[in-house]
């Protein structure tokens, strides 16, 4: 089936001489930096995987011996959480006593305000943990011959077995992710969809009001139908005093706002009516292809494309959606929680 592999890049930069990386065996011969060697012997860093996830054992102690390690992040322009607050980051600095000072930077201008640090080479941070817009090969290619990135290679073969081994087993992605020089650069994010492009973001049901109407989360197509019935049927289910609640408020058609479609309710809805739609933003080429018992199949002419817009078209016109959920959507102009039933 078909493969989608996205690769972001997470560089380590030369200025850092000590490097931590993910616990596991070293193979024998390998040598470290001496720096590295030095926080070993002194029980601050650990690399053999015997303390299981944990990297750094003292991240103070680390820290008023080597300094912080600073970490360079690109802010999407609706992050709302500071990095360093997200529970993401809190379970990895749990897990590894890898801690970072994060260094955030606006995404409007990023890969300008990156280009010129690297070519100034002041103010570098330690690493790298995302470029503008997925420049990350671009940024690393131009520098080649700067001594501004360190290889990862090695760090690959001897600490990351994991990572290794799906390079290994996938030569294409072991080409994407090697530069031309022959080294690599940081390591690849892949995300293997297997012919699942759009991305749909989460589809949300009011718990009190679901309460309120006495239903059950509702596990079937009918069973929503009826819940969204019930929701415009109750009525002032918000308490505001006003009959002004919409059972389902969507977007169809996001536009140029969103790359993979993740505000579209519509194909995700497709493949409870027989046959999965799949619809690409960010390469047009691929909407509506898949490949079913070994043929690429246009699944826009499947009937199950019909029935999911006469259901559409059934909540519609029985006052179940927001009024304007077909209307054209670019930019920003609409500020609908991503498919939320209210």
């Amino acid at each position: 089936m078909k493969k989608l592999v996205s690769l972001l890049i997470v560089t380590m930069l030369v200025l850092s001489s000590l490097v931590v990386a993910v616990p596991a065996m070293a193979e024998e011969g390998y040598k470290l930096s001496p720096k590295t060697q030095e926080a070993v012997d002194a029980g601050l860093v650990v690399l053999d995987g015997s303390q299981g996830t944990t990297i750094i054992t003292d991240p103070d102690a680390f820290e008023a011996k080597y300094g912080k390690l600073t970490m360079l992040i690109v802010n999407s322009a609706d992050r709302t959480v500071p990095i360093n607050e997200l529970a993401m980051v809190q379970r990895w600095e749990k897990d590894t006593g890898v801690r970072f000072d994060w260094q955030a930077i606006p995404g409007d201008g990023a890969l300008e305000k990156i280009n010129l640090m690297l070519t100034s080479g002041e103010k570098l941070p330690d690493a790298f943990f995302n470029f503008s817009d997925g420049k990350s090969t671009t940024v690393v290619v131009n520098a080649l011959g700067q001594d501004v990135f360190m290889p990862t290679e090695d760090l690959i073969d001897n600490f990351m077995p994991t990572l290794k081994k799906v390079l290994e087993d996938n030569p294409n992605y072991m080409k994407e992710v090697t530069a031309p020089d022959g080294h690599k650069y940081g390591f690849p994010y892949i995300e293997q969809m297997f012919g699942l492009v759009l991305t749909p973001g989460p589809l949300l049901i009011n718990q009190v009001w679901l309460d309120k109407v006495g239903m059950e989360m509702p596990k079937t197509v009918d069973e929503l139908t009826e819940v969204l019935r019930a929701f415009k049927a109750a009525g002032d289910l918000n308490g505001n005093g006003i009959d002004d609640e919409i059972p389902m408020a969507t977007v169809f058609g996001a536009g140029s706002s969103d790359t993979f479609g993740s505000n579209d309710m519509f194909y995700r809805f497709t493949g409870a009516f027989g046959c999965e739609d799949t619809v690409c933003g960010g390469y047009e080429n691929a909407n509506h292809l898949r490949l079913i018992d070994g043929k690429v199949t246009y699944t826009a002419i499947d009937p199950a494309f019909g029935k999911t817009a006469m259901y559409f078209h059934t909540l519609y016109e029985e006052g179940l959606l927001n009024k304007d959920c077909f209307e054209p959507m670019t930019g920003s102009s609409k500020n609908y929680t991503n498919n939320e039933l209210d």
